[in-house]
């Protein structure tokens, strides 16, 4: 789409936006590709129509969405949109009123059960406003959710677009952009979410579409049954209040505008899509549930951090940061129940990484005697592995190694000067 455009949330029925859904797919067509032409037709030329101007609200305010509608986002050209209101003015119509039946009257009919065997996605499942062009950083890869199976483009990383480094916790921090490309903070986007169920997750809980092998990667270590499909679908409504809270009413979680604010929703996404496949999971699979919502929680302590570093309520977002912490510590304190159980601590590579996050968890909230017992399992771990028996594998010698040289040879020290409350 040009530049020159606005974006208009519509409201459409969910059996016209079935078979609307359905006739994108077998045309291989973008919704504005269907609604821009129909408008185009539809409403009367006018003079001057790209200097009209637009009532103060009008591009995000359409009716309420409820079970039997859903709502898009239509990007529409400045000049057509112009005549759009100008006609509205005259006939007092919504653009729904507008659009919706000319579609019903236009679109293929489904077959009988063609409208049950369609899922409606709560969102779109192309992700919007990706530059395509060489000089982008993000790319579009498809993704599909374990659990309720719906196929989504979502953003990842080119390769060599952007410098990184590791930061206090282990985790990619991107510092700016390679061979004069625009910087795109990809911690941003880490987090994707499913536009159907809003289940929530870094990239690993999702299967992703390998394009060279033509096969589907499935999502290490995640349990997928009907119970945990049930417990997303029947926590969705939840979620979907969460989602509304990001930008252009949740639309810009799936759009390459997503900001730092709507990355703090989608981590709040899956942090409340991992309670729900708690509710149901066994022993042996929580550990790594209750490790990721850790994990959610560190990223969004970070993405506080980078607002109170850009200027935003300093004292509300280091409470905020804090705050975040103190809920990954709680989940962290979780894991070690199970731990054993799970096979996902059953690398030495995720254990050392599980305590090192832990200990500096412990550090910024100022608890020392948690430090101090994360720091010693490294060094037992390194002991066990890397001296004294010597038995660890070769992976397990060098995670051992890695982490134990991350704690400055264990003899990092409790830094009370990095304390944050």
């Amino acid at each position: 789409m040009k530049k020159e455009c606005v974006e208009q949330p519509i409201t459409f029925p969910v059996p016209v936006f079935r078979r609307l859904s359905a006739f994108q797919q077998s045309k291989k067509i973008s919704l504005e590709g269907i609604v821009l032409p129909v408008l185009e037709k539809l409403l009367p030329k006018t003079e001057d129509a790209g200097e009209a101007t637009f009532p103060e609200g009008f591009f995000v305010q359409s009716p309420e969405g409820s079970g039997e509608s859903v709502r898009r986002l239509l990007e529409i050209p400045f000049p057509l949109m112009a005549r759009l209101v100008e006609y509205r003015k005259t006939r007092q119509l919504s653009l729904e009123d507008i659009i919706v039946p000319i579609l019903d009257r236009g679109l293929p009919k489904l077959p009988p059960d063609g409208e049950r065997e369609i899922p409606v996605s709560l969102f779109p499942t192309e992700f919007s406003h990706i530059d395509k062009s060489s000089a982008g950083v993000l790319l579009g890869r498809q993704f599909s959710c374990p659990f309720d199976k719906t196929v989504f483009t979502a953003p990842c990383l080119k390769s060599k677009a952007l410098n990184s480094r590791l930061d206090d916790f282990f985790m990619t921090e991107y510092t700016d952009a390679i061979g004069g490309r625009p910087y795109v903070d990809y911690s941003f986007f880490e987090v994707k979410v499913c536009p159907a169920c809003l289940y929530a997750n870094f990239d690993r809980g999702f299967r992703l579409y390998d394009s060279i092998n033509n096969v589907w990667q499935n999502p290490r270590g995640l349990v997928v049954n009907d119970a945990s499909a049930e417990a997303l679908r029947g926590s969705v409504g939840r979620r979907s209040r969460v989602a509304a809270q990001a930008g252009m009413e949740g639309h810009r979680l799936f759009s390459a505008r997503r900001s730092c604010e709507d990355a703090l929703v989608a981590a709040a996404l899956g942090i409340d899509a991992l309670s729900a496949l708690l509710t149901g999971a066994k022993e042996s699979e929580k550990a790594r549930l209750f490790y990721t919502q850790g994990l959610l929680h560190i990223q969004q302590s970070r993405f506080y951090q980078k607002l109170e570093g850009s200027g935003s309520d300093a004292a509300s977002c280091r409470t905020r940061r804090v705050a975040s912490l103190r809920d990954a510590m709680d989940a962290f304190a979780l894991v070690e129940g199970t731990m054993l159980q799970d096979k996902y601590f059953q690398e030495a590579h995720e254990v050392l990484l599980y305590y090192y996050r832990k200990m500096v968890v412990a550090e910024l909230l100022g608890d020392k005697d948690t430090f101090e017992s994360a720091k010693t399992v490294i060094r037992k771990l390194y002991g066990d592995y890397c001296l004294g028996r010597g038995k660890g594998t070769p992976a397990e010698k060098k995670a051992a190694t890695l982490f134990f040289n991350a704690i400055d040879e264990g003899a990092r020290k409790f830094d009370p000067e990095r304390v944050l409350v």
